[in-house]
């Protein structure tokens, strides 16, 4: 035992000693020149004397890094995504470590050629300079956390940010930021405004795969550093493009994940070539089931970048698209009607919108389209201290959505003992044929012309003589076509001042219609005239032999017809000083929106009428203060105004060109005051905000019945604190966190309103919403997760959030306690409180001397199998009646009808389940 022992301390000596003659040892610390910042992730090369690579690396949480090679000469290249690369050449003499100390990286301005003449006209907040709340999520951190979740979920670890599945469909999250719905932030790619035309909503469908895309993505939460006039009080979420000099080299990668998930991508980019020309080239395929039943889902995605640098002027061309299809769960389904729900075995993954016709399995809601877009850049530096910077794109294409419409005799879709849509009832009494219900035989009459007419009414019978009922599968379609440009003249006047000026402009024409797609057995579709452009008095009711068109063939246009102008122009400047430890920033901007409506009348008649144009003008300032107390910490504050234009639809009330002779700008105003600390070790963010939004209006918007009416004058007030915190406690492990608290409430009554097409006035309620709170987004979220090195290249780690103070978004015209009696809301019921765990591992092979890589990468959500109600859109107490028609039923507290404190009336959906994916990513 003896003699072993000694044997190997002999060889640990012998093995040591080899080691400290025959090897270098080389450490070093990377940070940024200006703040003195760690940039962990730098990556850290050992090239040899003829410059081949020796070995490469990467700095870890802290900035270090350590270099063990066997050489006796060479050169230590460091290089960080949007800095100059630094090389210190070296030689070993007879010590065998070599200490660098620190290296400091300056500023290349290359992330988005990042903060150099292209910002100016992509909105890039620079750390600690300007003073707003943001944070930037990079290229190599969407890679890890995507995996088969939808894009806007890698924004779920930022403090105030809220992420829903909402109905589970492929794409279709909702994001909530301080409490607002998404259709309140300026979502941009590259700068450029991708908001829907109509609505001001984001449609994230054609956008999926764009984080392949992305080099980095920065949310600004509240008004933002944004200058253009599309600013937002929740938040401005920029989607940055890679350029085409990106680094030479490319990728390959798969992913499999649960419910048959799938997703394939390439890449490759040639780098900059010496005469100046550069590519970037990507395409990728996704597929999957889909975790909620009957949600089968495929997209492709292309992304095309092509440059030409020379001298002064930098060009780039880039094309992005993503051409889908996805079946939908788009039917709000109550607690109680969720299968297993009696056995307490709810089945979250629940979708009534599918069901069987002859025996085939068929989706009664899918969403379809492409929407390409390209972009042409030109960064002209006029001089060293002045750039002008140009974009100009355009989009053109279609989206689509399938939806059921019509009705039998009141009810508005039909459910199997399966709870699936029973098509072949709806088909059988489309055609007339009796058909049998839950014990109900329901038998159709024939038009007194002969044949079965389906229609857009909601089923019940106006007319005794005009059974124009049953149900169709019609097909919204938007044709949309954009095209626009920015143009920004960036100027460094002085050494402490830098001057910003530009303007934006756009033009936008989104043409809706309907076509029946699936008439289930019925003979025509019979559509109102009324609600096309014919302004008479008369009604469905009143003449339903003379109003209707009876249409015989699928495929054809119905209902409506209509094109939504938009044009734009924005001007704005932007100011910022900066001496010693003070920034000053100061901002304004002024637009004017030119609003249009052209209205076509069915089956190819050559007649359109316009509204003409009606302008609407806005505006916003913002100004904000930074102060660097010391190297490590800075306080900021800033405060801003913005008057926003109303939307499309509330400008139009209905599917016909009546205008809103009421409509006023929403005006939001917003302050908050920062603070930051930053050391080794130890980095944390904290900021108070105080925001309102006056005069806001949201319409009630169907595809089938078009905009039946609006609530208006919603003011609320937002209020929060937010905290982020970032703590390498030693070089292998990562430590992060966030906090964020708010109270948001709606502090005034507001006001329902209703056309009246009789007496071409508004009929109004008014809603008691005063002191209500508002809902979508929990107002406590917190979270903390933490990431290990076992061995080099190896880490795993976990996250944990949890979220309370959790309210309905329920619709405010339902506080109308005239119109719905009993059923009205008193108040946005709270939801139950839930905490998610989610886990990861991770390991990355370097090959061929660090050219190449291998990664494989596991994710698995919600590891605890946790089954949380994410997304309400009803009020309903625990104290209100089952059957306001019939009291004696009791409440549904008296008759025990209460999931989790809920009425199992309310309507809810599921988070996900456990769910996984894995990754193998070959990088060269």
């Amino acid at each position: 035992m003896k003699r072993l022992i000694f044997c190997f301390a002999f060889l640990l000596v012998l093995l040591s000693t080899t080691k400290a003659t025959s090897q270098v040892k080389i450490t070093g610390m990377v940070k940024e020149n200006k703040e003195k910042l760690n940039l962990p992730g730098a990556i850290v090369t050992l090239e040899g004397p003829s410059h081949e690579i020796v070995k490469k690396d990467y700095a870890d949480f802290d900035g270090s890094f350590t270099l063990s090679a066997d050489v006796k000469s060479g050169t230590i290249v460091v290089n960080f995504f949007g800095y100059v690369i630094k090389k210190i050449p070296f030689t070993v003499k007879d010590a065998p470590v070599i200490d660098l100390g620190i290296i400091y990286l300056v500023e290349s301005g290359s992330i988005v050629k990042d903060l150099k003449a292209k910002s100016s006209s992509i909105d890039i907040a620079k750390d600690r300079k300007t003073p707003i709340a943001s944070s930037t999520i990079r290229g190599f951190e969407l890679k890890e956390r995507i995996g088969n979740k939808d894009f806007v979920e890698v924004t779920s670890n930022i403090p105030g940010v809220y992420t829903s599945k909402s109905n589970g469909s492929f794409s279709e999250s909702n994001m909530f930021i301080r409490g607002y719905k998404q259709d309140n932030m300026a979502l941009m790619v590259d700068g450029i405004p991708l908001s829907d035309v109509e609505t001001g909503n984001i449609d994230w469908s054609g956008l999926m795969s764009i984080n392949d895309a992305v080099s980095s993505v920065q949310l600004q939460r509240g008004l933002g550093a944004s200058k253009l006039g599309n600013s937002s009080v929740a938040g401005t979420m920029n989607l940055i493009l890679r350029d085409s000099d990106s680094k030479r080299g490319g990728y390959v990668f798969n992913t499999v994940g649960n419910d048959g998930f799938s997703k394939f991508a390439a890449s490759l980019s040639t780098g900059r070539l010496k005469n100046g020309f550069s590519a970037n080239l990507l395409l990728s395929n996704t597929r999957g089931d889909g975790y909620v039943k009957s949600t089968d889902f495929e997209a492709f995605s292309y992304f095309v970048a092509l440059g030409f640098a020379k001298g002064k002027h930098d060009f780039q061309v880039k094309v992005f698209g993503s051409p889908q299809w996805h079946n939908q769960r788009s039917s709000r389904i109550a607690i109680s009607s969720y299968p297993g729900y009696n056995t307490n075995d709810i089945d979250r993954k629940y979708n009534p919108n599918w069901g069987y016709l002859n025996g085939e399995k068929s989706s009664t809601s899918t969403n379809y389209g492409h929407t390409p877009l390209g972009i042409l850049e030109w960064n002209w530096n006029l001089t060293k201290d002045t750039q002008l910077s140009t974009k100009l794109y355009g989009s053109t294409g279609t989206k689509g959505q399938t939806l059921l419409a019509g009705g039998i005799q009141g009810d508005s879709f039909y459910l199997d003992n399966n709870g699936q849509m029973d098509l072949d009832f709806i088909s059988k009494y489309n055609s007339g044929v009796p058909a049998n219900y839950n014990g109900v035989e329901y038998t159709r009459m024939a038009q007194p012309t002969g044949g079965f007419i389906n229609s857009l009414n909601d089923g019940y019978n106006y007319d005794s003589m005009d059974n124009t009922t049953g149900v169709t599968l019609v097909s919204e379609i938007s044709n949309n076509t954009f095209y626009g440009g920015i143009m920004n003249l960036k100027s460094d006047l002085t050494k402490n001042i830098t001057f910003n000026v530009g303007i934006d402009g756009r033009s936008s024409v989104l043409n809706k219609t309907k076509y029946v797609n699936n008439l289930y057995g019925a003979d025509g579709y019979a559509f109102n005239r009324k609600n096309m452009t014919d302004y008479t008095s008369e009604t469905f009711k009143a003449k339903p032999s003379y109003n209707i068109f009876d249409l015989k063939n699928e495929g054809v246009s119905v209902d409506y017809n209509y094109d939504a102008i938009l044009k734009y122009l924005d001007a704005y400047a932007q100011l910022e000083y900066s001496i010693g430890k003070l920034n000053v920033f100061g901002q304004a901007g002024f637009n004017r929106e030119f609003i249009e409506r052209v209205d076509y009348k069915p089956l190819g008649a050559p007649v359109a009428v316009s509204t003409g144009v009606k302008e609407a003008d806005g505006y916003s300032a913002k100004l904000g203060v930074n102060y660097n107390i010391t190297h490590k910490q800075n306080i900021w504050a800033n405060m801003g105004t913005v008057s926003k234009p109303p939307v499309f639809v509330t400008v139009y009330s209905g599917l016909n060109n009546f205008i809103n002779p009421e409509i006023v700008n929403e005006k939001f105003e917003s302050f908050e005051i920062g603070y930051g600390f930053r050391s080794r070790y130890f980095t944390f963010n904290t900021n108070v905000y105080l925001s309102k939004h006056k005069n806001a209006e949201i319409p009630y918007y169907t595809p089938t019945l078009g905009n039946f009416g609006t609530t208006s004058g919603i003011n609320r007030a937002h209020r929060g604190v937010e905290l982020d915190f970032t703590a390498p406690l030693f070089s292998k492990f990562m430590l992060k966190g966030f906090f964020s608290y708010g109270n948001c409430v709606y502090d005034t009554n507001t006001e329902y309103k209703s056309f009246n097409t009789t007496t071409q006035t508004f009929d109004r309620s008014v809603l008691l919403t005063d002191g209500i709170k508002v809902g979508g987004a929990p107002q406590l979220m917190t979270g903390i997760g933490a990431a290990y090195s076992l061995f080099d290249k190896f880490t795993f780690g976990s996250n944990v959030k949890y979220f309370d103070d959790f309210y309905s978004t329920a619709d405010l015209e339902k506080f109308d306690p005239i119109f719905y009696g009993e059923d009205a809301y008193k108040e946005t019921i709270k939801l139950p409180s839930f905490a998610v765990m989610d886990a990861f591992v991770s390991y990355r092979l370097l090959m061929n001397k660090g050219a190449q890589a291998l990664d494989l990468r596991f994710n698995m959500d919600n590891i605890l199998n946790r089954l949380y109600i994410t997304e309400s859109n009803s009020s309903i107490r625990k104290s209100d009646y089952v059957n306001s028609y019939n009291l004696n039923e009791g409440t549904y507290e008296s008759t025990n009808k209460i999931y989790k404190g809920l009425a199992d009336g309310n309507n809810a959906y599921f988070g996900f389940g456990r769910t996984w994916n894995f990754t193998v990513r070959y990088e060269f």
